[in-house]
């Protein structure tokens, strides 16, 4: 049975979090507070809840909202800023809101006014300073409302306890001073940040500050505009808490396993930087020669693979001598060992190797050499942008800043700790964020931390001290390090290791920590390394305060046996050269090892990164398709214990939760995992791709969607920026969805028991504010193809344009038909069918697109609808048409409907045809014109009025280019690029001046060059040289575009109707037109809908910009009698009109899908011949051109004649450009 399970849980409620379940800022009518749970309430003389200007929620009248960290804001509407506020103009700092979904352009349309915007307030408001424009300016720019922050959104939790004088814990002090962390709104405030009097300690990125402040100095801060946050900082530590086989190493650099994934993978020319205490005895070097005779007495795991040490201790002349990257903790040694260590020195018969022992090392030292845990770590940008220059490509930090204290205070003394604060986005994850951001191919890891307990948190002094209350056999959720929070990183957490064979780890929990009382039953008396099922049950669980799924990924954390520095000695030591930690510290570096092994398989696969080797060797895969890869990938625990209330305690969760995130590491599976290369997507878009999936007993198929984005603030309530979302559909067409959630930069869908085939993975740009946003896709099994336009990339500029010789038309709407060549050259039609103009040997309507009987191997090559037939041109070079024949308008010699196709009397081999209501005309291979069907106006243009079932040639003194055919006339463009036209003129549609209508061919005064032409039911249109569109004609319904309905009947003095415009086609009573920004523009009668502007108007008479949604561009348009289909830049057809008809032939007054069978595309053709950036239509008077067709004669290979510049050797074909031929293709 297939299941679709979603893979991202619901969002914690409130309870669920410790925070009471009243909102997080709500008004209390009886005292006017506003409640701030755990912490410190602020009454009405600290916020004034009486000044509309902040938003509150409650103000009647407000428009959207915007989510902050403590409460839910809404807009005042920015038509009535000046009445609430009053205030003129908008000055300073505002939040500004934008109706949803916020267009990808809009936050640079603002910036082109001169704002300046920084952070997102979900789902649909940006952070912005103002430079004093008036409301007007503001409603012009798309701005729907605004507000200003109040100074209670700008504090930070943890500094509740500061603000009332008591004590916080580890908060950083300098005598009787906390140093802050203070988030300017924007850069260029560092002036107003000194007049404050505050003492300035450090300051970065134009945006942070570090300060010294008191309580009152606090409160003063968040009174000014230009800061949008502070908070307390803290210390970092190292996660200690004192593999290969379980998460695949092993399997994967074992060549027999890997032959059929590029080879075996050791993570060889792979670098990877460690930010750690240390190494062993090193000292500084740079470059593998330089470290190998420097460091020749560093532990021999490492050596010849060192790439560079660096120090930012800044202890190199301490007294005790211990200053340097020389690792007296141990942390740093073991680290990098369980990297990238070679197990050189291991004992007989064992192995001690890391998980990448090919790999490379950059070492960045920041702990002191007084081995007491303490760190010197620099800033992140400045770590970063060193690792990076030295080429690692991948970052491993098992350190952190523990969670953050919400200690008890005076006016809450039964306040606890609390997950709002312990796992909130703070401006130091804001900077790690940023930084990784900015360096797209580096994958940064962070360890979780290890104060997982299962018992209540009663205040920051829990890691050291018993809580002998609240066990109920579950690690408790929401305690993680401040770094882990950051959304474009992986946070690790750690799962058990096996090692309970050996005496020293065949210990409890209860043992391990002291029997203490961390832990309650099942927990307190499970071995520590007994189930690589299970999750460690130090490691930190996620989520963090505002949702997101943390940790990202699990890998063994529980005696791991590693390199040992030789400058400490300890308990666990084994042997000389090897020592035994555990902690997410140990399950980080096993998670950096993997990453470098998954890099260098990616080598294999199109990515070129071995730096170690080759500087130029620096085309490495972004951290987001890695994590993708990891996580589409990783194994979904069973789990250890069925405690915890709901029977599913820790790892028994379905993943991703927040306990294992996406499970634990498996490189087995990763080296088998489909991915896509990064796509970018904006607002609307919808992409689409085909996921094979082998029949080879998947029991679990994981797809998975991952994007590295722009950093957000602490002052938001939601972190995520770009909203994606993923669904998947089955080889038999059923959707499989789950909740898409708006907070996690990382989902994806699971389904059991898949079947195997081809399923369909769509994504969407729901709300992507800041541009483009790029993004990967990850599958656990099969391999993706992407199908956004599998058609169109083939080509330089793809598209058609109806009638001309340039191109082939690949679809064609009638009266009340379609018919398509789709992109396996099949010719299909739909609709009504009365006359069998859907050629498929019935009557029947079609409501699905339905194969037309061509003959065994025949395919097509373009298409032409008329009102009651059909006409195409075979691959074989015959000319077939079906339908309605009672003028004999099908050409085949009689005048006998049709249900199948019936072959033309042609004597020459056409290359283009038009069919118009009950006539045909087809430009031949010599670039003569010949015309069939109904004479009575003359149409035909022989010279008379009769009849003719057969093709008769009409003289238009010049070789052909292009030709219409519409209702009762037809127009023609010969190569010296004259339009001419004959048939009716009832209406003035010949444009000569008259409504005399004409059976020969009459030239019509353009005032320029005419390189298209579209006859419609009664009025023309042309696209001349200039790009510039003309109408003339009937003008009953607007069909002209003129702003009247005044009949036009000289095409000399009509105006311009449209500029820019690069395709056109007319229907019977509307026109339509793509523009050079392949936008789509319609006008005239819509009373079917067929305008596509929403309305069924009987008369619009200027051009309407028609959205075709999903940010598509049209590249053909085909106007009908009531329908209009446009090709969409994703190669499928988006159709709209029909109204007049019943059920299902209606489709609509705005464009829809078209239905299609799954992975079927219109076919496209070239525009751009000789890719010269050209449409060739507009290719006029090139020098030395002497047929009109745009070649200069030393390029064509028959100068005289237009349809022909090719010279194509036996077995190949093509007018303009060889293409190779199939069997029975005609050449």
């Amino acid at each position: 049975m297939l299941v679709a399970v979603m893979l991202l849980p619901s969002i914690l409620s409130i309870s669920q979090l410790g925070l009471g379940s009243q909102e997080l800022v709500e008004r209390q009518d009886s005292n006017e507070t506003i409640e701030v749970p755990g912490y410190l309430p602020f009454d009405q003389n600290s916020v004034d809840f009486e000044d509309p200007s902040h938003g509150w929620n409650w103000d009647e009248g407000n428009t959207g909202k915007a989510a902050l960290y403590y409460r839910t804001a809404s807009y005042v509407p920015i038509q009535e800023w000046e009445q609430v506020t009053g205030e003129a103009l908008v000055s300073g700092w505002h939040a500004l809101g934008h109706e949803y979904p916020i267009p990808s352009d809009w936050k640079e349309e603002l910036e082109e006014i001169g704002l300046e915007c920084r952070t997102f307030y979900a789902p649909q408001g940006f952070h912005c300073d103002v430079p004093r424009l008036s409301p007007a300016t503001l409603l012009d720019a798309g701005v729907i409302g605004a507000f200003r922050l109040a100074d209670i959104d700008k504090i930070a939790p943890d500094a509740f306890p500061i603000i009332e004088g008591e004590s916080n814990g580890n908060a950083g002090m300098e005598g009787e001073k906390y140093l802050f962390r203070v988030l300017l709104s924007g850069p260029g405030h560092l002036s107003d940040l000194l007049k404050t009097g505050v003492e300035l300690r450090d300051y970065r990125l134009q945006r942070f500050a570090d300060v010294l402040v008191g309580p009152k100095e606090i409160e003063m801060l968040s009174e000014q505009p230009f800061i949008e946050w502070i908070e307390p900082t803290y210390a970092p530590t190292f996660d200690n808490q004192e593999a290969s086989q379980i998460i695949g190493a092993d399997w994967v650099t074992d060549s027999s396993n890997m032959m059929s994934h590029g080879g075996a993978v050791t993570g060889d020319g792979v670098i990877v930087a460690v930010m750690d205490s240390g190494l062993d005895t090193a000292v500084e070097c740079s470059g593998v020669t330089n470290c190998d005779s420097l460091n020749s007495g560093v532990h021999a795991d490492f050596s010849g693979r060192i790439m560079g040490v660096v120090s930012y201790n800044n202890c190199g002349a301490c007294s005790d001598g211990t200053g340097g990257p020389n690792d007296y903790n141990g942390h740093g040694t073991h680290v990098a060992g369980s990297v990238l260590g070679d197990g050189s020195n291991s004992p007989n018969g064992e192995d001690n190797s890391g998980m990448a022992p090919g790999a490379y090392l950059f070492m960045q030292a920041v702990g002191y050499g007084n081995n007491d845990g303490s760190l010197a770590p620099p800033d992140y940008e400045d770590a970063y942008a060193e690792a990076y220059a030295a080429g690692a490509r991948v970052h491993t930090n098992s350190w952190g800043t523990g969670p953050d204290a919400c200690a008890p205070t005076q006016s809450n003394p039964t306040a606890t700790n609390s997950p709002s604060c312990w796992a909130y986005y703070t401006s130091d994850t804001m900077e790690l964020d940023a930084a990784a951001n900015n360096y797209q191919d580096l994958t940064i890891l962070f360890a979780m931390g290890n104060d997982g307990r299962d018992c209540t948190y009663a205040s920051f002094g829990w890691q050291t001290t018993n809580c002998p209350s609240g066990q109920d056999g579950e690690i408790n959720l929401g305690a993680l390090n401040r770094q882990a929070t950051a959304k474009n990183i992986l946070s690790i957490g750690a799962s058990e290791n096996v090692r309970n064979t050996l005496a020293l780890h065949s210990r409890s929990y209860f043992s391990v920590c002291g029997n203490c009382d961390w832990y309650g039953t099942p927990i307190k008396l499970d071995q520590e390394g007994d189930n690589a099922e299970g999750m460690a049950g130090f490691s930190n669980r996620g989520p963090t305060s505002d949702g997101r799924i943390k940790p990202d990924i699990v890998a063994p954390g529980t005696w791991i046996h590693s390199t040992k520095t030789s400058l400490r000695v300890a308990s666990t030591d084994l042997g000389d050269y090897y020592t035994v930690k555990r902690g997410t510290s140990m399950a980080t570096p096993i998670t950096a090892g993997s990453v470098a092994l998954v890099i260098e398989h990616l080598n294999a696969h199109g990515y070129n990164c071995n730096l170690a080797y080759n500087s130029a060797s620096d085309n490495c895969p972004d951290s987001a398709l890695v994590k993708a890869i990891l996580s589409a990938s990783a194994h979904d625990m069973q789990g250890q214990y069925s405690s915890g209330g709901d029977g599913e305690n820790g790892a028994v969760e379905r993943a991703p939760n927040n306990h294992e995130g996406w499970g634990r590491v498996d490189l087995e599976r990763a080296m088998g995992s489909g991915f896509s290369e990064g796509i970018d997507i904006t607002t609307s878009d919808m992409h689409s791709f085909k996921l094979s999936v082998p029949d080879s007993g998947v029991s679990t198929l994981r797809v998975v969607l991952s994007w590295n984005e722009a950093e957000n603030s602490p002052s938001a309530g939601t972190q995520l920026r770009n909203d994606l979302d993923i669904f998947l559909k089955s080889p038999t067409g059923v959707l499989q969805t789950y909740d898409n959630d708006d907070v996690n930069n990382l989902v994806g869908i699971s389904i059991d028991s898949p079947d195997a085939g081809d399923w369909e993975i769509i994504v969407t740009g729901e709300n992507v504010i800041d541009g483009a946003q790029k993004y990967y896709l990850a599958a656990s099994d099969g391999v993706i193809t992407d199908m956004r336009h599998p058609v169109s990339e083939n080509y330089n500029e793809p598209g058609f344009q109806s009638g001309s010789i340039f191109t082939e038309t690949t679809m064609s709407t009638g009266e009340d038909h379609l018919c398509a060549i789709l992109d396996d050259a099949s010719l299909q039609c739909w609709g009504s069918n009365e006359f069998g103009q859907l050629g498929d040997g019935t009557t029947a309507d079609r409501l699905t697109m339905t194969e037309v009987s061509l003959d065994a191997a025949r395919t097509a090559t373009s298409i032409s609808s008329g009102k009651h037939h059909t006409c195409s041109i075979l691959d074989n070079g015959e000319l077939q048409c079906w339908g309605r024949n009672n003028f004999g308008q099908l050409g085949d010699g009689t005048e006998t409907h049709s249900i199948s196709p019936v072959g033309a009397v042609l004597s020459q081999v056409p290359v283009q045809i038009s069919s118009g209501d009950w006539h045909t005309c087809s430009i031949m291979d010599d670039a003569s014109l010949h015309c069939w069907g109904r004479n009575t106006d003359g149409q035909l243009g022989d010279g008379t009025n009769i009849d003719s079932s057969i093709p008769v040639s009409v003289s238009l003194g010049e070789k052909a280019l292009a030709v219409s055919a519409g209702g009762s006339h037809t127009c023609a463009i010969t190569e010296s690029w004259a339009l001419k036209c004959w048939g009716s003129n009832d209406n003035g549609q010949l444009g000569i001046g008259s409504t005399v209508s004409s059976n020969t061919p009459t030239t019509v005064t353009l005032g320029g060059n005419a390189v298209a032409v579209t006859a419609g039911g009664s009025h023309t249109c042309s696209l001349l040289q200039g790009n510039n569109v003309k109408c003339w004609g009937d003008n009953s319904k607007g069909q002209l575009g003129d702003g009247g309905t005044n009949q036009q009947n000289d095409a000399s003095t009509v105006g311009v109707t449209l500029a820019g415009a690069i395709s056109i086609d007319s229907g019977r009573d509307h026109t339509c037109v793509v523009d050079s920004g392949d936008s789509l523009h319609c006008w005239g009668g819509g009373d079917d809908g067929q305008l596509g502007d929403g309305s069924n108007s009987e008369q619009v008479s200027a051009p309407v910009a028609i959205d075709l949604g999903q940010n598509l561009g049209a590249l053909s348009i085909s106007s009908g009698g009531s329908y209009t289909c446009v090709v969409g830049s994703n190669d499928l057809a988006r159709c709209w009109g029909g109204e007049s008809n019943s059920g299902a032939l209606s489709l609509g007054n705005e464009p829809e899908d078209f239905p299609l069978s799954r992975w079927s595309y219109i076919g496209s053709s070239e525009r751009d011949w000789n890719n010269n950036g050209n449409l060739n239509i507009f290719e006029v008077n090139v020098g030395s051109d002497g047929d009109g067709d745009g070649f200069p004669s030393n390029e064509d290979s028959d100068d005289s004649n237009p349809t022909v510049a090719a010279d194509c050797s036996s077995g190949s074909y093509g007018r303009f450009t060889c293409r190779q031929a199939t069997p029975g293709y005609f050449v």
